[in-house]
């Protein structure tokens, strides 16, 4: 799943803002139905594609302004459920197979947010009746942001920094292959985080600014994409690496949300920055 003004194939973007009709063009997503087997798969008008959404991310006003576009509405319809998923299948007497080089695409439009906090979660998507494969489920990271040119010129962003005892990996973590256990204790893992404002236009904090970076646990979200267990993460601890002529941040404390736990970075007020934290 991607969105068209921005692919990648990491996660997509639901772009937020208050202007619905020019920003149209950044509410287009496109599905990739992918098989990497060599054995074909079909979907029948009797298969079934949900796509579970979180409120948080998307409410259900939201979803029901995501339509097809043009070219899917040959093949698929849409429907948007009161529980928040949105439902994809077949039109009746419509068959599709898929072979390893050949995905079926379906493109959406009017996937937008209005108006507030930039913030991750995942899309859970569950299909059932594809005639080749059992029936499941898989999560998707989504990332809701700003349109660029409505973040007044200066675009925050989050990137790992490489490490060397990583091999300067920055996103790389180890696991401890053996049960950890007194004189055997397991691999600690260290991550670098910077927070850069890479337009070059000055952000402003306010007494009201703060960052919030949070991780996915077991018991919190999906098992499979989880980082580590809640139990795991209690051991973990946050600092701030102060860069020459920067100022210590405000306070971080630690918080647990309903689907992820982490950490609130607050910096001091008034401040001024323009390339990186």
């Amino acid at each position: 799943m991607t969105n068209k003004k921005k692919p990648t194939t990491e996660f997509a973007y639901i772009y937020m803002t208050d202007n619905r009709r020019d920003a149209e063009p950044w509410g287009h997503l496109e599905i990739s139905i992918q098989n990497p087997d060599s054995k074909p798969i079909v979907i029948t008008d009797a298969s079934r594609l949900e796509i579970e959404v979180p409120e948080d991310l998307l409410s259900l006003p939201d979803l029901r302004l995501i339509q097809l576009e043009t070219q899917s509405e040959t093949n698929w319809t849409l429907v948007v459920k009161d529980n928040n998923v949105l439902q994809l299948k077949l039109k009746p007497g419509r068959t599709i197979s898929i072979s390893k080089d050949s995905p079926a695409i379906v493109l959406l439009q009017g996937a937008l947010a209005p108006i507030g906090k930039a913030l991750e979660r995942s899309f859970t998507f569950v299909w059932s009746g594809f005639e080749g494969i059992k029936d499941n489920s898989r999560g998707f990271r989504v990332v809701r942001e700003f349109i660029p040119h409505e973040s007044r010129n200066a675009r925050f962003e989050c990137k790992w920094a490489p490490r060397d005892e990583y091999r300067g990996s920055d996103d790389d973590v180890y696991v401890t292959p053996s049960t950890v256990k007194v004189g055997f204790p397991g691999i600690e893992n260290r991550l670098i985080l910077t927070l850069v404002n890479s337009e070059g236009a000055e952000l402003k904090t306010t007494p009201d600014t703060e960052f919030v970076v949070s991780f996915t646990t077991d018991e919190l979200g999906d098992p499979i994409s989880a980082l580590c267990t809640n139990e795991q993460l209690k051991d973990t601890t946050c600092k701030h690496i102060v860069p020459p002529g920067k100022t210590a941040w405000k306070a971080i404390s630690r918080i647990r949300a309903r689907r992820s736990a982490g950490y609130s970075l607050l910096p001091r007020q008034k401040r001024f920055w323009r390339s990186m934290l």
